[in-house]
């Protein structure tokens, strides 16, 4: 498991103390420190978070959040409130030496009953934290994100609500959206530090990933050659349908206590339904069955047969009018949507952007079912003779062929795959097709009998 850390130590915020029995008490901020071993993503953007990414961001963007519950002289119980610190954004803090973690307002140490007067064994006040990374805004009277996102994480737990902290969360199937959550394991029951110093001692989140990361690759392999090095007829073209995963959820809520996930709005397990990646046609060829996680969104629409046919290039090859939808070739190409994919020329992309937008993953939940993928996908050949058929526009005449290929995605000793949080699962889909060959023999002409005939016939 990829394992990060972020500390919460102390800011150089000081408050002048109190004048009491027994000498002066120092106020003690509560401040944050952070440190990344391994990558992480945002939570309102996508992408890799090193700890200098982690770092970026205006004061409305980047950093990690924090909830906290102060519960008085009694330990955090699920009953308690986020009364402390609500979703608190904690940001790097470069222009003003020293570079620090800040955040506001600026909180304390609540003091303990009985120090303010010198009394031996003063009673603790508890304070709970809990953390999550990337921060994402949320409003305050819904929990919901503050930009109307659907994926990503959509919501937490409100400011009046009791029970454990939640973070909702939604997966996105394009790569370029697509949020890595990272739970913090919670500091739970902390209490002041004993003395007058001004700084306190650092309370210490362990961060790990709680969503698999899951890179799916495809081309077509034509008459099974090694190496994926033919392509398909001039007239073909390869057309992606759907592909339904099992072994992931799309949608659930983290719990911030126990770094478990749970189905939306209930304490049961994630589901195990299907999800559906589609091209959005309804023509009565989907090849499958509508269900609750079907999105008609995510595949790489390079793959999806989205515009007419060119009847002008006919006489040489089958191509759509729009040039950027070549269909499955014998290049691997990502099959979730990066089209969004930021290149520097994007008439002219370079190799090395080239490679990171072929594995870019997308980040989903884990629901301890086996790994399974069923790919639909047609096949369609240009023929002028066809008349009465008709390609994919449903203008172009010719032979279009639907296939559906399912299987459960096993590792080198053969063993079925059941996904885990904080690794990544690299998925290449051969599309094999064999061409339709003729071959004939001839059979010569049998010698027959031999007999005299004559007309009219003899008496």
């Amino acid at each position: 498991m990829l394992a990060a850390a972020l500390a919460l130590a102390a800011c150089a915020g000081v408050e002048d103390g109190a004048t009491a029995v027994g000498g002066s008490v120092g106020a003690q901020a509560i401040g944050f420190d952070a440190y990344i071993n391994r990558g992480t993503t945002r939570g309102g953007t996508a992408g890799v978070l090193t700890l200098a990414s982690l770092k970026t961001g205006a004061h409305s963007a980047g950093g990690f959040g924090v909830l906290a519950y102060y519960t008085g002289t009694h330990p955090y119980e699920a009953t308690a409130l986020p009364t402390f610190m609500y979703n608190e954004r904690v940001w790097w803090q470069e222009a003003v030496p020293p570079a620090s973690w800040t955040y506001t307002p600026l909180k304390y140490w609540p003091n303990g009953e009985g120090e303010a007067t010198g009394v031996t064994g003063r009673m603790p006040h508890y304070v709970s934290f809990y953390a999550y990374a990337p921060y994402t805004p949320v409003a305050v009277a819904t929990g919901c994100a503050a930009d109307g996102s659907t994926t990503g994480i959509t919501a937490m737990t409100r400011p009046i609500d009791d029970g454990h902290p939640r973070v909702r969360y939604a997966i996105d199937t394009r790569p370029t959206h697509s949020v890595d959550l990272c739970w913090g394991e919670p500091a739970l029951n902390r209490t002041k530090p004993e003395g007058d110093a001004t700084a306190a001692a650092p309370i210490t989140f362990s961060f790990h990933h709680r969503l698999a990361a899951l890179n799916v690759r495809i081309d077509a392999d034509i008459d099974e050659q090694g190496g994926h090095t033919n392509t398909p007829d001039a007239y073909t073209r390869i057309w992606v349908r759907s592909v339904v995963f099992e072994g992931f959820t799309d949608q659930g809520e983290l719990d911030l206590y126990d770094g478990q996930w749970y189905g939306p709005d209930c304490d049961c397990a994630p589901d195990k339904w299907p999800y559906t990646v589609a091209d959005g046609r309804s023509d009565g060829r989907e090849g499958m069955a509508a269900d609750p996680n079907e999105r008609h969104t995510g595949l790489n629409p390079a793959i999806v047969q989205g515009a007419p046919y060119d009847n002008t290039q006919f006489a040489t090859q089958l191509v759509a009018t729009d040039a950027t939808r070549t269909g499955v070739t014998n290049t691997a190409t990502n099959l979730f949507d990066v089209s969004t994919w930021a290149y520097a020329d994007p008439a002219d992309p370079t190799t090395e952007e080239r490679a990171a937008a072929l594995a870019a993953p997308i980040y989903v939940i884990p629901n301890a079912a086996p790994l399974r993928v069923t790919i639909t996908y047609d096949v369609e050949t240009y023929d002028a003779k066809l008349v009465a058929n008709r390609l994919g526009d449903g203008a172009t005449p010719g032979s279009s062929m639907q296939n559906t290929i399912s299987l459960y995605i096993k590792d080198g000793t053969g063993a079925t795959i059941t996904m885990q949080p904080g690794k990544q699962y690299t998925l290449h889909l051969h599309l094999g097709l064999a061409s339709v060959k003729a071959d004939a023999t001839v059979t010569p002409w049998a010698d027959g009998a031999t007999a005299t005939v004559h007309v009219p016939g003899d008496e």
